[in-house]
């Protein structure tokens, strides 16, 4: 066979070859003398590390040899990409990853920083190298060194990014449970004190920062923003008309909307008027060094947990409290996974109690109040004033 586009040519007795220029009429069988005939389409013959493979592709020839130059193309584009990747070093491969994947993302340069300690721990060895052996050993350095294993998993994240990327197998690398500390949020008493503190406090030039904080507390509880979210938010993103704000680049890399209420909207549409084109003059480690102030001040400095993230935390638990469904407050937050969102629903058991009352029998009808007031041994008065604690009003919990 000379070409590697044919036709079979067959024979009832069973006698069949490959003819990669049919003749007008198909010959006599040589084995039986009976009328040979050739197929209707066309086949085309491709080697695959040495093993030969035919496929069917259709009845016109052009069509067979097209899909039969794809079909090279593809194999010889492989074999470049397989034989690249064997010749690479680990920091060969992690250049390339960022050049073409990382350094287009926010947290681009942070999977960088993680790969180049991942290329000092383990040595800059050929990235073919990198087995589940390899991993192991890695995951043994980092807990020698004392690393967490929440950190950990980050850096078992900028591995299987670069394994993926290269098409090698990154199977092996499994992200374990981490223990997450406790997701604390702030009640109304102490954001209302932390705003207050701020405001009312009589800062130095160099805390002159100090004074955006009272905004900068209340548009992130409200939004439930990250902090340096709301630091790169530009003004023009803020859409007054709707009361709607875009977060366009954000850790998920997804964008997202948010809406906004009605104290959120009067604090920005006030900062959008900044000459210089910035809501927040303050920078995220001013931001920081302020928190650490007010913590201090409100004797909170032992709860390490009481951190400008937990304003997230608590415009999350607000809402999930409030009876809005977990799939929309994941859409609010930018979650990427549900599973991130799930962990603030424990915090409201009181809805979970007052749930029961769907499946109590229809002859008694048992209202939430009941259930919960039995639940938590509490007067009738008493739990009227829980549950106005609970949900508030509109303006006080900013939902």
């Amino acid at each position: 066979m000379k070409k590697e586009t044919f036709k079979v040519l067959r024979c009832k007795c069973g006698k069949q070859s490959y003819e990669d220029e049919p003749l007008p009429i198909a010959p006599a069988c040589p084995r039986c003398n009976l009328q040979m005939k050739y197929s209707t389409d066309w086949y085309i013959k491709v080697s695959v590390n040495g093993k030969r493979h035919i496929q069917k592709v259709g009845r016109q020839l052009r069509q067979a040899e097209t899909v039969l130059k794809k079909a090279q193309t593809e194999l010889f584009q492989k074999k470049f990409f397989d034989d690249e990747t064997n010749s690479l070093l680990l920091s060969q491969a992690v250049q390339m990853v960022y050049d073409r994947k990382w350094k287009k993302k926010k947290d681009g340069a942070k999977a960088r920083r993680l790969a180049d300690i991942i290329v000092e721990t383990l040595g800059d060895i050929p990235l073919a190298e990198i087995d589940q052996k390899k991993y192991y050993e890695l995951v043994s350095l980092l807990e020698t060194r004392g690393v967490q294993e929440s950190t950990i998993n980050r850096y078992r994240a900028s591995l299987k990014t670069v394994l993926r990327h290269h098409q090698l197998n990154y199977q092996f690398i499994e992200m374990t449970p981490e223990i997450g500390g406790r997701i604390r949020i702030l009640t109304k008493e102490e954001e209302t004190a932390a705003i207050a503190l701020f405001r009312d406090t009589k800062h130095s030039s160099r805390r002159s920062a100090f004074y955006e904080m009272p905004d900068f507390i209340a548009v992130l509880v409200d939004t439930g923003m990250r902090a340096n979210e709301l630091l790169g938010l530009p003004p023009k993103d803020i859409d007054f008309a709707t009361n709607m704000l875009t977060i366009w680049i954000n850790k998920a890399d997804k964008p997202r909307s948010v809406p906004m209420t009605t104290r959120a909207t009067q604090v920005l549409a006030v900062r959008a008027k900044n000459e210089s084109g910035k809501l927040f003059s303050l920078n995220i480690h001013q931001a920081d060094k302020a928190w650490a102030w007010m913590r201090d001040e409100m004797k909170l400095e032992a709860d390490k947990d009481f951190v400008i993230h937990a304003l997230r935390h608590t415009c999350a638990t607000r809402l999930i409290v409030k009876g809005i469904d977990i799939y929309r407050v994941q859409k609010w937050m930018g979650h990427k996974s549900i599973k991130t969102t799930e962990k603030y629903l424990h915090l409201d058991p009181l809805q979970l109690r007052a749930a029961a009352a769907a499946l109590e029998p229809d002859d008694r009808t048992v209202t939430a109040k009941e259930i919960i007031g039995q639940s938590l041994q509490v007067t009738p008065d008493q739990l009227v004033a829980i549950m106005q604690i609970l949900q508030g009003s509109p303006q006080e919990t900013g939902m």
